[in-house]
């Protein structure tokens, strides 16, 4: 089962709470969803709305999975040196397995 299943369906019926939290975030609404993947509304503990995008997992190819690391790290890089308050901020960036 994917990680974006079981997020989704912790937020429907309360299945798995504990997928809804994760470092100091917790995810709170499905906002939208693209061709890549799944943006959620979290908070963290502070109570700060934040955005959270999590790319949908699939069996790409090595060099089309690579491709889109590469373009949303160039995207990050962007969206990390434009302060405007229509474009969203960028708190952090990473992986995880």
């Amino acid at each position: 089962m994917s990680i974006l299943k079981l997020i989704d369906d912790a937020l429907i019926d309360g299945s798995s709470a504990n997928i809804l939290k994760f470092h100091d975030y917790t995810i709170e609404k499905r906002i939208d969803e693209g061709e890549q993947g799944r943006v959620y509304k979290i908070r963290n503990q502070i109570k700060k709305l934040l955005a959270l995008k999590i790319y949908k997992p699939a069996a790409l190819s090595s060099d089309i999975l690579e491709n889109r690391i590469t373009q949303f790290n160039r995207e990050v890089g962007i969206l990390s040196t434009l302060e405007h308050r229509n474009i969203v901020n960028i708190f952090t960036a990473g992986s995880a397995a």
